[in-house]
């Protein structure tokens, strides 16, 4: 594990419906990305007007030394719930 540089990340997850258009929709924003440890993003979508069909879910981050190659923030563990109601 590199705690040399700094990096940023993205969460990015939207709802879409059947004609794959956007019911809701949750980011992180920029956050900056310790070096020293791991960060948590969660969320949970609630009262959404229309059924959803997809889960569009996208992560990203860089570093902050804008060095070649790959560097900056880790991921791991992604995971998307689906939990249906009765």
């Amino acid at each position: 594990r590199r705690t040399d540089a700094g990096a940023v990340y993205r969460l990015t997850c939207d709802l879409l419906d059947e004609k794959k258009g956007k019911i809701a929709s949750f980011t992180t924003g920029q956050v900056n990305a310790p070096c020293d440890g791991w960060a948590k993003a969660e969320h949970t979508f609630r009262n959404y007007t229309r059924p959803a069909a997809f889960v569009r879910f996208v992560e990203a981050g860089k570093d902050t030394c804008f060095w070649g190659g790959h560097y900056g923030a880790k991921m791991t563990g992604a995971s998307v719930k689906v939990i249906l109601s009765e």
